[in-house]
């Protein structure tokens, strides 16, 4: 119900009372009457508004002009009423004044609110973007590390093994993987350099008609169910999801600057439940494809230039700024994992006197033996140079007790092993050959691959002074 009705209503049942008091006793003077019919008449003005008051206005004339005809033209009456307009106006002007206090209260607390709600959404949105972005970097983190990992991968083998222990961890919902290799313009047959399961790595890969439509077209795809896939030769398989990445580079031509596109191969995901990925994993496969593509062809003309351009052609180790760059790649990435590396160079003891007593050729010989037992001690990923002379380093992934374990044992297994060299009668002679070794780690040393071989050097002098043949850690800082 309105508020004037209910007013209304009220004059109603006041008008009712007075006629029924009328009724009873008809009173001689008005003035009672005026007042109690001015006092209601501003109670439901300022209750109910105008309307109700004008009806108990219009009610009280009609008793008025049924109690006595005369005292409507009363002017105390009229006197009265001009008196009691004053209070009825200040009481109708306050209330307006408080209606428009409350609302303008109420549009303030609404406006506040709907600030509030655009501060709440806004922050909801930020906390969604942080989550967002945090966990893109949980994704983007190992990524680089991978991807930096490939690009400076020098063997097959290492790229293959990269990509099987990363593939899954960086797509998650991975099941079946494939990495094939094509051999020009031949689709038919593709060799598979890794794959999941890996007794399948090494075998002929055939490819359908989706690996040919990726091939052809040189872009990745996502096929969301293999049940309604595109391509007709795979609609009798089972259910599942899968991408593929083709492996694209670019070859430098006179004739095109641009470059001349070149498909190595590509990379596939699969997976047995239908809409196992989504875009974010074909974007991660394609950094990943793009990434291995260069990665193989690195590793092709690896192949082609390694022995020419960095290896030391005696000890078939890398050269000093070889591995000097290979160094600092992987203090890179050991400073954003938090991980310990370790820098071991060994000296040959006495190996002048070696050359001098049984000649360069026997002194190639150690250096010959050296290298490879050096070489073989190696984990992966791990690399050794020729320093220079009869000094020879090693980077071990490692902190810096365990890299002085694995020097002093090879530092043993070198000294135990015979060498035979002609005397001057012409009879084999055996020999045994000691070294000595200084290990410098990071951080522990220092951060830097200039600051690690300085530290090591030093090391390497105080074995020397106190004796030769042992391996001593650098001082800390």
């Amino acid at each position: 119900m309105s508020q004037w009705a209910r007013g209304v209503l009220w004059a109603v049942a006041f008008f009712v009372a007075e006629y029924a008091a009328l009724r009873l006793q008809a009173p001689s003077d008005a003035t009672v009457l005026l007042v109690i019919n001015t006092s209601l008449m501003l109670w439901l003005v300022y209750k109910c508004g105008y309307l109700p008051g004008v009806a108990m206005l219009a009610f009280s004339l009609y008793l008025l002009g049924r109690w006595s005809a005369e005292s409507v033209f009363d002017p105390a009456y009229w006197a009265a009423g001009l008196v009691w307009v004053l209070p009825f106006t200040f009481v109708y002007r306050q209330r307006d004044l408080a209606r428009e206090a409350s609302n303008k209260h109420v549009f303030e607390r609404e406006r506040l609110d709907e600030e509030r709600n655009e501060i709440e959404r806004q922050v909801q949105d930020m906390e969604l973007r942080l989550k967002n972005s945090r966990h893109w970097r949980d994704r983007i983190a190992p990524l680089c590390n991978f991807a930096e990992d490939l690009l400076t991968t020098l063997k097959p083998q290492e790229v293959t093994s990269s990509l099987l222990h990363n593939v899954p961890e960086l797509i998650p919902a991975t099941e079946r993987f494939f990495c094939y290799r094509t051999e020009g313009t031949n689709l038919e047959e593709s060799q598979l350099l890794a794959a999941i399961p890996e007794d399948l790595t090494g075998t002929a890969y055939v490819l359908d008609e989706l690996d040919r439509m990726c091939y052809q077209d040189g872009r990745p795809m996502l096929i969301e169910d293999m049940m309604h896939s595109p391509a007709q030769s795979v609609k009798g398989r089972a259910p599942g999801s899968a991408l593929i990445a083709p492996l694209i580079v670019r070859m430098r031509s006179e004739a095109n600057a641009a470059g001349i596109r070149h498909t190595l191969g590509a990379l596939r995901v699969e997976s047995s439940k239908p809409s196992a990925f989504d875009r974010s994993d074909l974007d991660i496969l394609n950094i990943i494809s793009d990434t291995t593509a260069r990665a193989l062809l690195n590793t092709d003309l690896y192949m082609e230039t390694e022995t020419l351009a960095i290896r030391d052609a005696l000890t078939g180790l890398l050269l000093r700024q070889v591995f000097f760059e290979r160094a600092t790649q992987d203090l890179s990435r050991s400073r954003r994992s938090g991980s310990s590396v370790s820098f071991v160079m060994f000296d040959i003891d006495d190996f002048k006197k070696l050359n001098d007593k049984w000649g360069h050729t026997a002194g190639d010989l150690v250096l010959k033996k050296l290298a490879e037992m050096l070489q073989e001690s190696l984990q992966p990923g791990e690399i050794a140079c020729r320093y220079g002379g009869e000094e020879m380093c090693t980077l071990l992934h490692n902190d810096v007790l365990r890299a002085e374990r694995r020097a002093t044992r090879f530092r043993t297994n070198f000294g135990e092993e015979k060498f035979l060299f002609p005397n001057a009668e012409g009879k084999l002679e055996e020999t045994h050959v000691t070294l000595s070794g200084g290990i410098a780690a990071f951080p522990l040393h220092a951060e830097e691959i200039g600051g690690l071989i300085q530290q090591a050097d030093r090391a390497l002098y105080r074995a020397k002074r106190m004796g030769k043949d042992r391996v001593l850690t650098a001082r800390s800082r």
